[in-house]
């Protein structure tokens, strides 16, 4: 778990807005390989881009996202609820979650906080992004692991 406040990116237009950028990565492996600062670099970098000045920091290295009882992610979920944090920038939708109904009810709670959700890879929008849809996704996911012969789960068979 690593929590830090970066004071390094410079930027204009976004300067007053409290950034938490959320990296995770799964494996041991991905840890081992550094995944997890080649993707906190990333996120950096997009934020420097899109002009936030000041974020901080949150990893969970080598936790599954098929659960949110993440050491750093909870850090940063108390932190949303102090009102410390108003914009979570991820790489992806996933990291956030591999279960899309567990991930789509947080970002619901972020509503509630008046907290923006940004995935740098444009994976998602929140206004478009609906339960129906995700549920679609699911079912088309669990289809296509059925095609290839692997058993499947309803719910938290993700990574």
């Amino acid at each position: 778990m690593e929590k830090q406040f970066n004071q390094n990116l410079s930027g204009q237009s976004q300067q007053s807005r409290k950034v938490a950028l959320y990296c995770r990565v799964a494996s041991r492996s991905q840890a081992d390989a550094g995944a997890i600062n080649i993707q906190m670099e990333m996120l950096r970098n997009y934020a420097h881009q899109q002009g936030y000045a000041a974020c901080m920091e949150y990893c969970d290295d080598g936790f599954s996202g098929n659960s949110l009882d993440r050491p750093a992610f909870m850090e940063m979920d108390k932190d949303i609820k102090s009102g410390k944090v108003d914009t979570v920038i991820a790489k992806s939708f996933d990291r956030i979650a591999r279960n899309y109904l567990l991930a789509e009810n947080w970002l619901d709670s972020l509503a509630v906080h008046d907290v923006k959700f940004i995935a740098a890879d444009g994976s998602h929008d929140h206004s478009v992004f609906s339960k129906d849809f995700i549920q679609e996704l699911m079912r088309y996911e669990r289809n296509q692991k059925q095609k290839n012969g692997k058993a499947t789960k309803v719910e938290g068979d993700y990574v």
